[in-house]
């Protein structure tokens, strides 16, 4: 009774638990409070592994003198640390721990607490903290809520401050396996325009079209912007993408300055356009556009080079349609 009356005066508005009028239901109030009625972003909820049996006596003591200047108290607190444990007969005594079962156990863990957290809690929140943070704790466990804002800044900019061993980045990652098939089907197609110079074999190419069934999309930008590089990837191999070997096989164009491959100024305007039918083999019914844009890309060139070849009474069925192709299949090498 006499060590809570001295340290209701100095704990804390957010502790919570074993405290007079603080208990479970009083920190479940001050966290629903909080997040409904502030701006938070982001909630940590904490434990403290085996808090009550590995407190530092020595530092809790030195603690509790801080605060007690009365011997007699001092000498009652300690006996009660070195009391030990009593079990299957065997009495148990450790340098550790709040003495687990003693009246004064959940009292002198919340002091220990109220040092080594709170009062840091307390500065870095006033000092360190930009955003609005709360703080609800009890016992050993806490529920720190802060803005978005504020956790950047400290993980980007001030990642002195997190505890040794955490990953100064904001990142999470989780993975989704359909269970029905191995991966998710999708469709679209493509149409290309072009002309060929029937006199050099070179194509250029005017414009081009693709309509993809992705599934449910999340971001269109980004989706489009991933069918049109999966585009240009499919007229590299169509138009470009080569390995040119010599008698001994070795292969002679090894670099990029021998390796031809497609570059901004020889593509087309790429016109994106998108049919929804969500998926039941994913949570979100996405079916995924990593190799859309590639895989029809080709063949609609050559399709149209083809056709552009009619007149000539030509077909050409091997890629990349490069000037020394065409040039074989129109007669002129």
């Amino acid at each position: 009774m006499v060590l809570n009356a001295i340290y209701e005066e100095d704990f804390l508005g957010f502790s919570y638990g074993f405290r007079p009028g603080r208990g479970p239901h009083d920190a479940l109030d001050a966290l629903a409070v909080g997040i409904t009625s502030r701006k938070v972003n982001y909630i940590l909820d904490a434990d403290i592994r085996s808090f009550f049996d590995s407190v530092s006596q020595e530092w809790l003591v030195r603690f509790i003198e801080h605060r007690i200047g009365d011997k007699r108290i001092i000498r009652l607190i300690q006996k009660w640390l070195r009391a030990g444990i009593l079990e299957d007969g065997i009495v148990t005594v450790a340098d550790r721990g709040t003495g687990q079962g003693s009246v004064a156990s959940p009292l002198l863990a919340n002091i220990y607490l109220h040092y080594v957290l709170d009062l840091w809690a307390k500065r870095w929140r006033r000092q360190e903290a930009t955003g609005d943070m709360i703080i609800v704790r009890f016992a050993d466990d806490g529920a720190p809520r802060i803005e978005l804002q504020e956790l950047a800044r400290i993980v980007y900019f001030r990642p002195d401050t997190l505890p040794p061993g955490v990953q100064p980045e904001l990142m999470a990652t989780r993975h989704f396996v359909p269970r029905q098939y191995p991966f998710a089907f999708t469709n679209g197609v493509q149409g290309s325009w072009l002309e060929v110079d029937t006199e050099t074999g070179f194509i250029r190419l005017l414009r081009h079209w693709v309509v993809e069934d992705c599934g449910t999309i999340i971001n269109p930008q980004l989706v489009d912007e991933q069918i049109r590089g999966g585009v240009v990837q499919g007229l590299g191999a169509a138009l470009f993408e080569k390995c040119i070997y010599d008698e001994r096989g070795q292969l002679t164009n090894a670099n990029m300055a021998d390796y031809l491959v497609p570059m901004s100024g020889e593509m087309p305007d790429i016109d994106v356009g998108h049919v929804v039918s969500p998926t039941l083999e994913t949570e979100l019914g996405a079916k995924g556009a990593g190799e859309a844009g590639t895989a029809a890309a080709a063949a609609a060139v050559a399709n149209a080079v083809n056709d552009a070849l009619r007149p000539f009474d030509t077909i050409i069925t091997e890629i990349p349609l490069t000037p020394q192709v065409i040039l074989t299949a129109l007669g002129r090498i």
